[in-house]
Parts: C-alpha cells; structure tokens; sequence
C-alpha cells in the first residue's frame, strides 16, 4: 500500500464543507505566492530600467529638458520625468507667450509650486501602480488563521 502524506489524507476524509476549507486555504496560498513573485520580478525590472535612466539622467544634466527616451516600456522614473518635463515646457512656453522681449524666460516661484504639485500628483499615481494588489496580502495574512481555525472546530464537531 502507497503511503498518503497526512495533508492528503485528511483532505480525502473530509466532508464537502472541510474540502472547501483546504481549497479555500491552497488558493489563498496561491494568490500570495503569485503576488509576491510578481513584484519580486516588476521590482527587479523596474531596478534596472530606472538605473538606465538615471545614467541618462546623470549623462545630460547639463540640459535635463533635452533628454529623450524611444521606449516603449513605462516605468516610475521614466514617467515622473514625463510629467515634470511636459508641465515645464508647458509654463515655459506660457511664460514665453507673455513676454514680448527676446529674452530668456524664468519660472517664477508660483510656477515652481505648480510643477512642484504636479509632480506629487504623478509620483502618488506611480506609487499606487507599483503597490496594485498588494491589499490582498494583508486580507491573507487575516483571513488564514481563522480559516485555519474553522477547519478546526468543523473537524472536532463532525467527530463527535
């Protein structure tokens, strides 16, 4: 006779309320386990895809509006930097409009607090993409030991 592992066994015996149990806890299992290799794997992509872009950021600091990047690929400091150039050209622009003279245009401090909340606006939406799904850990982490418990109590009441 083929020896069972104990989990197996106790999974056989079970009624249909303590299958759902098991299945309820291997699932919950799985989604923690895809999760986290999920942002195990964006976080190393991102590491390397923002590391190119801060040489390119450092290679042209001298004009940092000028940089360009031909990617298809979005990331966090990718799209921040879109963001904070757009909105700079934008008021440079704007202020350039305004003044009738050949000179060189500046930003005034209130438009550096315009481009100061904008970019707070972007990194608050890049910060809530890079932490997508992750509310489900915590709902595991709850939810396991009491299932966990359930299955418990439900095993002693059918015994007796």
């Amino acid at each position: 006779m083929i020896a069972m592992s104990p989990i197996l066994n106790a999974y056989f015996q079970a009624d249909l309320f303590g299958k759902f149990i098991f299945f309820s806890l291997f699932i919950l299992s799985i989604a923690s386990w895809v999760i986290l290799l999920h942002k195990m794997y964006l976080a190393k992509k991102l590491k390397l895809l923002n590391s190119r872009f801060e040489k390119k950021v450092q290679a042209n600091n001298e004009n940092i509006l000028s940089i360009t990047i031909n990617s298809n690929l979005t990331y966090p400091y990718l799209n921040i930097y879109k963001s904070l150039k757009d909105k700079t050209l934008e008021i440079l622009n704007k202020n350039r409009f305004f003044i009738n003279e050949k000179k060189k245009v500046y930003m005034s401090s209130k438009d550096i607090e315009l481009i100061d909340s904008h970019l707070d606006v972007e990194i608050l939406k890049q910060t809530k993409l890079l932490e997508k799904n992750l509310f489900i850990l915590p709902t595991v982490v709850t939810l396991g030991p009491f299932l966990g418990l359930l299955g418990t109590v439900w095993g002693i009441l059918i015994t007796f």
